[in-house]
């Protein structure tokens, strides 16, 4: 006679299916189960056969000869869904879907993003929430705790409006900087805990940051969110000071022991080098330097730049490679409406340039620019954009099983290319160009003459470099391929490899945090920013409902040891002092400003 199963024996079948089991995998899921707090066995049986599947096509694709063009669209395919579902790190590497496994399907599901997100403690205490109804993606209520969440939505995870797990006080101080990146997050740092004290430090006189100094000036309508930013520097929670800068004026010591909290958001400010012969000659320019010498960045105001040939080449293919391209070649009489500085406006009046290419290592399908941006380059007055057929060879066939927004800009890079110009005020000539390398800068008495291309090819979606060689004539060479954040402060774990401080999420350790291209690198667009600060921002509230706050005297201290040392603090209300100035001036010229370029006249000014 068989006896009557025992509790935890009972709870143990719940889990375990003993006759079906495979004796050699039982071990491993119920870690799996475990570690993921999974509720069904069924949904890890689905994850395990996916990603036997993703594996056994990725063994038959890597079987494919690489010539073929099958392989390409195949691997490209298949990278990009599992890219985009997060199961792998990077859309360039097949072997990467070699290695998916039923863990990379459970690490997407939505309790364990919460976790991540700093959202929960435990992925136990995620379901719970979920469950009962505290948490949304987007607009969307989400009470399945198996919701696989994609890369793109993961940004969107967050409370809804009226949990009571979102609702708490506490009063603290705390700091930030005062790019996007600072004001999103003192934002909803002010909206989360009340009362707060919130100081944003600014090392400029001015706020806003890249939204004030790296975003085109065609393009105003980005910009509007400052409306938005001014909003939240007004609130009495808030307080701005600028021409304060860490790791000059202060040190990071002195701000841990007069805050509560410090958020680091100074961003990304130094250029990754193409490391070729001749980068160092005349004329050979970061894309960061010109935008900031068209944008009125006070050490960019004097920036050489020789526009008087006919030819640039760019590399790199983001959008800040293609801003820099689309202001070289967009008509003055345009310009002249935007906030662009006048002496950036009086050199691109001069100026001779007529073909811009856009110079990329690897092909169509992984071009970084936007649709966006790709659109106005289509559009830009008196210009035509030229591309080389052979980049696209195989590319249509892939186009139907591309993700949307790759299928979207796929497509119109297709029809651009199928199109014929013919208008006869077409003067300037816009020339993406893929599978090319740097490999020199020819010049002659130092200045640019040349540049020697190496023809690549994809291997596993990677550039590989062939034994082709090309020569592009040129008299300007800007480089984009990337920015990296540098060690203001000695006191800052910093992780100099990467160009970014040494964070888990946001986190550095007890009470200091960083977002913002500080924390993740040059990635994404402002949206892209907002997301992460508000998620740090959480976290930050998360960790302070944890401890017993005691709070310290924040800018009382800071602000008796800058004035002991004479140091002109520049408050919100001198902004405002500048910022009228600045529209004043440009009322003058037809603009809707005129930027102070020199940090000495804004420091009168504001006086």
């Amino acid at each position: 006679m068989v006896r009557k199963l025992k509790y935890h024996e009972q709870k143990l079948l719940k889990k375990v299916d003993f006759i079906s089991w495979e004796v050699d995998n039982n071990l491993h899921e119920v870690k799996v189960l475990k570690k993921y707090h999974i509720q069904k066995r069924e949904d890890y049986t689905k994850y395990n056969k996916l990603a036997r599947n993703i594996r056994e096509l990725a063994r038959k694709i890597k079987e494919v000869d690489q010539k073929h063009s099958f392989r390409t669209q195949a691997s490209a395919q298949l990278l990009e869904k599992l890219y985009l579902m997060g199961l792998i790190a990077t859309r360039w590497d097949l072997s990467l879907a070699e290695k998916v496994t039923a863990s990379c399907f459970c690490r997407r599901r939505l309790p364990v993003v919460m976790v991540r997100n700093k959202m929960s403690e435990s992925i136990k205490g995620a379901v719970k929430l979920i469950e009962q109804g505290h948490v949304r993606i987007g607009p969307e209520l989400v009470t399945d705790p198996a919701l696989l969440v994609t890369r793109s939505l993961e940004d969107f995870v967050t409370w809804v409006d009226n949990s009571k797990i979102r609702k708490h006080v506490l009063e603290y101080n705390g700091l930030v900087s005062s790019g996007p990146a600072g004001f999103y997050a003192a934002q909803h740092l002010v909206k989360s805990l009340k009362p707060a004290e919130i100081d944003i430090y600014e090392q400029l006189p001015v706020p806003f940051g890249l939204v004030r100094f790296g975003v085109a000036p065609d393009h105003p309508e980005v910009k509007n969110v400052i409306n938005t930013f001014t909003k939240t520097a007004e609130n009495p929670s808030v307080r701005f000071i600028g021409n304060v800068k860490l790791g000059h004026n202060i040190s990071l010591k002195q701000l841990k022991e007069a805050y509560n909290v410090v958020l680091m958001t100074y961003g990304a400010e130094q250029n990754r080098r193409l490391n070729i012969p001749g980068e160092d000659l005349t004329n050979v320019l970061p894309a960061r330097r010109i935008v900031g010498w068209y944008n009125g960045v006070p050490e960019d105001v004097n920036l050489n730049i020789d526009l008087s040939g006919p030819s640039v080449a760019i590399f790199g293919q983001g959008n800040v490679a293609i801003d820099v391209a689309r202001i070289l070649l967009t008509p003055v009489d345009i310009l002249k409406t935007t906030d662009i500085t006048q002496h950036a406006l009086e050199a691109l009046s001069a100026s001779k340039i007529r073909e811009v290419h856009l110079i990329g290592r690897r092909g169509p399908l992984q071009a970084a620019f936007t649709i966006k941006e790709l659109r106005e380059m289509l559009k830009l007055q008196n210009c035509k954009t030229c591309w080389n057929s052979n980049d696209f060879q195989g590319v249509p066939e892939v186009v139907p099983n591309l993700a949307r927004p790759r299928k979207r800009i796929t497509e119109l890079m297709l029809k651009s290319l199928s199109e014929n110009h013919t208008d006869d005020k077409i003067s300037k000539i816009f020339k993406p160009t893929f599978f090319k390398s740097p490999l020199e800068i020819v010049g002659s008495n130092n200045s640019v003459q040349s540049v020697s291309l190496g023809i690549n090819e994809l291997k596993d979606e990677k550039a590989v470099l062939t034994d082709g060689r090309e020569n592009l004539d040129c008299s300007l060479v800007v480089t984009s391929i990337g920015y990296k954040s540098i060690q203001v402060d000695p006191d800052i774990p910093f992780d100099n490899d990467k160009g970014v401080v040494k964070n888990k999420f946001g986190k550095i350790e007890d009470a200091l945090y960083s977002t913002g291209w500080l924390a993740t690198g040059p990635t994404g667009v402002i949206l892209t920013t907002m997301n992460n600060a508000f998620t740090t921002a959480d976290m930050i509230c998360q960790d302070l409902k944890k401890v017993n706050v005691d709070v310290k005297p924040g800018f009382e201290i800071i602000k008796e040891d800058l004035k002991n040392r004479n140091i002109q603090m520049v408050m919100w209300k001198d902004w405002l002092k500048i910022d009228e100035y600045e529209q004043n001036e440009g009322k003058k010229l037809g603009k809707p400003r005129e930027k102070l370029l020199a940090i000495k006249k804004m420091l009168e000014i504001a006086a």
